[in-house]
């Protein structure tokens, strides 16, 4: 069974499953920047990507994943089954072809269809029996990332650090939407690119870095 497109759960999966309420209503959500280039790169790379959330009030989720590239954005969707259909009209798609991941009971009805049902390390009770594979990462804290990456390097469609796709990371980290938490991948980038993307935003820096990387000669 070849996985040919993703579909997430936002709350608990995209991120973790707390909500801060402020006074004006709005909703704070949490998210991780190495899930974050995961989705990117997997657009990148020609998969579908389906987002798919019951909640409400997500202005900023709704930014976040539009300025990830994303546009299978099925946000308030109670139904997501409906949602499910309309994505796997969208891209001629069967169930079997899709990897989901739920954390909660909501999310039932679309796990039991799909080929590769999945769910992050934190899942509901309820979840956990019924998929194929649990992540070792909580909700909001790379199990986005881990299911990925492991599909990606598996059909040999990983970034290849030593090649032109690296190129993509530093896109990535200059993406004034994520900037801000561009610290979250310390480990993944080296300090140049860091402190030009998360605090400068200086493209001039990220450009000699590159050439340092990539020299011509």
């Amino acid at each position: 069974m070849k996985v040919k497109a993703f579909a997430f759960d936002v709350d608990g999966v995209c991120t973790n499953a707390t909500i801060i309420c402020l006074a004006d209503g709005q909703q704070v959500r949490q998210s991780h920047t190495r899930d974050g280039f995961a989705l990117r790169f997997a657009h990148q790379q020609g998969y579908p990507i389906a987002i798919i959330s019951a909640g409400k009030n997500n202005a900023g989720v709704v930014k976040r994943f539009e300025g990830l590239g994303l546009t299978d954005l099925y946000i308030g969707s109670l139904d997501k089954n409906k949602a499910f259909d309309d994505f796997l009209s969208r891209h001629n798609l069967s169930a079997d072809d899709v990897l989901y991941m739920g954390d909660d009971v909501p999310d039932y009805p679309v796990l039991k269809r799909v080929g590769v049902p999945t769910c992050p390390a934190d899942a509901a009770n309820d979840i956990k029996p019924i998929v194929k594979y649990v992540s070792d990462c909580k909700g909001g804290e790379g199990c986005v990332r881990d299911v990925i990456e492991q599909v990606l390097k598996a059909q040999g469609r990983w970034a290849n650090f030593e090649t032109e796709n690296f190129l993509l990371y530093v896109e990535y980290y200059q993406d004034d939407t994520v900037a801000e938490s561009a610290y979250g991948a310390f480990h993944h980038v080296p300090d140049a690119l860091l402190y030009c993307s998360a605090y400068a935003r200086l493209s001039v820096l990220a450009a000699a870095w590159r050439a340092d990387f990539f020299p011509t000669e």
